[in-house]
């Protein structure tokens, strides 16, 4: 199935949306409305749905159309049939273990990784950093208004862009950054775990480099997400 876009809108003024990836690369994009939803189906389909009773969670319908969500979860049924599952907000990624260590780290990234494979993200090319020189592109996949992953590509000591380093985030802040040298883990807005590329931990790092490092990171990409107008 390509990319389903799910919406449902607002009557009178317009209801930031929540986005729910699923597994395969499709979406289910939902605003929600006191009585009612409108289900957007592509590419110029409106259907009104209704909130029926559930057992658990919540539940719209208009009799073919049958939508259940519950907390960061969503799953869409066509005629009892099920078209999408197991499909979740950024902020409903399950969690691996919460002990910093660099598994944590590549689970969050990956489980990102597989739920932004298959859509677009913005750009945004910035000016080549010297005559010659390639330019950084800069690519965000946000929900939301909110930053879900970030990617930037890097030079070599030629200006040539042959790697990259991408910026994780976990309910709209900073949880990874896998770069071509280091990579590091943050809790709400601490840098708490310093790697290796190749995800050994690096040697014992006094506080105050931590905290410089720290800053020098959430500053940097701050001014990234400043360029699609999303704050951090």
């Amino acid at each position: 199935m390509t990319a389903t876009l799910l919406t449902i809108a607002a009557c009178s003024r317009p209801v930031a949306p929540t986005t729910y990836l699923c597994p395969g690369g499709d979406a289910i994009v939902v605003a929600f409305r006191p009585r009612f939803a409108e289900l957007h189906l592509p590419p110029d389909r409106t259907v009104r749905l209704y909130p029926e009773r559930a057992a658990s969670g919540v539940r719209f319908s208009d009799g073919r159309y049958t939508l259940h969500t519950k907390g960061g979860e969503a799953r869409l049924e066509r005629g009892g049939q099920v078209l999408l599952s197991a499909c979740r907000t950024a902020e409903a990624i399950p969690e691996p273990d919460s002990a910093p260590s660099p598994e944590r780290a590549r689970q969050v990234a990956d489980s990102i990784d597989g739920l932004t494979g298959a859509l677009e993200p913005q750009t945004r090319r910035l000016q080549p950093e010297a005559r010659g020189w390639q330019p950084r592109v800069l690519s965000l996949w946000a929900d939301s208004g909110r930053a879900v992953k970030l990617t930037v590509t890097e030079p070599n000591g030629a200006g040539v862009m042959d790697s990259r380093t991408e910026y994780y985030f976990v309910g709209g802040r900073l949880e990874v950054v896998r770069g071509p040298v280091s990579q590091y883990l943050f809790r709400d807005t601490t840098l708490i775990l310093w790697t290796t590329d190749s995800l050994q931990r690096a040697a014992e790092i006094p506080l105050r480099d931590m905290v410089a490092r720290q800053n020098f990171v959430l500053g940097e990409v701050r001014q990234y997400l400043a360029m699609f107008g999303v704050d951090h």
